[in-house]
């Protein structure tokens, strides 16, 4: 039976059994308001879970331990939305918009939550 199992998995007929893997362990740092920061590593290295994690916009579906605070102020005690965003690497855009239209659409959203 596992052999039957395993030729149809490797030819994505049926999916294998899932594995659980930790995404980000034992992250902690310091980002100070009104500056830039960069993130920077390696491929798969949970940057873009990291911002999620950041912004709340984790998938509900993960099973996620620990927590994330502002200014020692947990996601659930304040609107996160107003202090952090997070824009896709796969975002949609209109390639014919001016930098300033894009500036304005990010300010609009911000301040109206749209």
């Amino acid at each position: 039976m596992h052999i039957i199992e395993g030729i149809l998995s490797s030819l994505r007929i049926i999916l294998g059994r899932k594995k659980s893997f930790s995404i980000l362990k034992d992250v902690s740092g310091i980002i100070k308001p009104s500056r830039m920061t960069l993130l920077l590593g390696p491929p798969s290295s949970g940057k873009t879970t990291l911002l999620l994690a950041l912004t709340g916009m984790l998938d509900p579906s993960l099973k996620a331990s620990g927590s994330v605070t502002y200014n020692g102020h947990g996601m659930e005690e304040f609107v996160h939305q107003r202090t952090a965003s997070y824009i896709s690497q796969h975002d949609l855009h209109i390639g014919e918009m001016t930098v300033s239209g894009i500036i304005f659409l990010l300010f609009y959203n911000f301040v109206y939550g749209c």
